[in-house]
């Protein structure tokens, strides 16, 4: 889905959905796409609602 990823000051990222998604767990993966390349993942440590 498409998102925008805001770095934060302590090394983590913040992930904006453009639309709000459901169902997302901390611990589950997360996987950045450029077009059809991998530019970078990661692991979900929290939910901001």
């Amino acid at each position: 889905a498409p998102a925008t990823l805001i770095p934060q000051d302590d090394g983590s990222i913040i992930v904006e959905f453009d639309e709000p998604k459901h169902s997302i767990t901390p611990g589950q993966s997360t996987v950045w796409y450029e077009s059809a390349d991998v530019v970078g993942g990661g692991i979900i440590q929290s939910i901001l609602e």
